[in-house]
């Protein structure tokens, strides 16, 4: 057996408002990944090596109103070099959360040179809009890690519905000033966050869940209690058992 991680899992939820009337909540889920996940690690053995770990990101409320050059703070126009040494052009503030996100697909995988990455993230309004709260946006680059994560969704009851990630996708990230840009508008943002991801995972098989509209449950199915879902725990937990076995990539 090749002394390696075989899969890594990273959950990043971004706290941020689905709707005017909607506080930022999100920063919650976390909180339930992490107990579910403790509970199923005690229970389950799970015979694929791998390392899962969180990164939290609090949205400051101010950060998108300063406009003095409060040290840390990204501004429009900002010209940001990333862990990977890849530039990034901030042109929306409100988007720094893939950003930060884009280093830890990178540290993830150059320390761990995982065969495969799986990432959950509060992304992106965009998905919501889309899919609502009943489904989370499923992006890749390999095509049967897709599969195993949408047919893990469906055998889970927290489905994950595929979505397209296109070399167009790919060409609007690009940057005049920059290797990328954080933001290309409204336009199939869901997919363009995704294809912005895309360029830190090198050739690394990928998923990205953008799990904005599944992490907080206002209207919640009989097993779940109203709040922060903690969803992609049973997701996972559904794709790594047999992982081995199932010879996914």
């Amino acid at each position: 057996m090749r002394n390696r991680i075989q899969l890594v899992l990273l959950t990043f939820l971004l706290a941020m408002p689905l709707a005017a009337e909607e506080p930022c909540k999100d920063g919650k889920s976390p909180i339930g990944w992490l107990g579910i996940r403790e509970f199923s690690e005690t229970r389950m053995e799970l015979k694929a090596h791998r390392d899962g770990y969180v990164l939290r990101f609090r949205q400051e409320p101010q950060v998108g109103a300063v406009e003095g050059p409060a040290r840390g703070k990204l501004r429009p126009g900002d010209v940001v070099t990333t862990m990977s040494k890849k530039t990034v052009e901030i042109l929306n503030t409100d988007a720094e959360g893939r950003v930060v996100l884009a280093d830890a697909l990178h540290y993830a995988n150059t320390k761990f040179k995982p065969d495969a990455i799986v990432d959950l993230a509060t992304l992106t309004g965009a998905c919501v809009v889309a899919l609502g709260k009943w489904a989370s946006g499923l992006f890749g680059n390999h095509a049967g890690l897709i599969e195993a994560v949408r047919a893990a969704g469906e055998s889970s009851a927290e489905r994950a519905w595929p979505m397209p990630l296109w070399e167009e996708h790919r060409k609007a990230v690009r940057s005049e000033v920059a290797d990328i840009k954080n933001t290309t508008g409204r336009d199939a943002s869901s997919s363009t966050a995704a294809a912005f991801l895309a360029n830190f995972v090198g050739d690394t098989p990928w998923v990205h869940l953008d799990i904005a509209g599944t992490a907080w449950g206002s209207t919640p199915p009989p097993y779940l209690k109203k709040g922060a879902t903690g969803v992609g725990v049973r997701l996972l937990m559904e794709l790594l058992q047999g992982w081995k076995q199932k010879q996914i990539v």
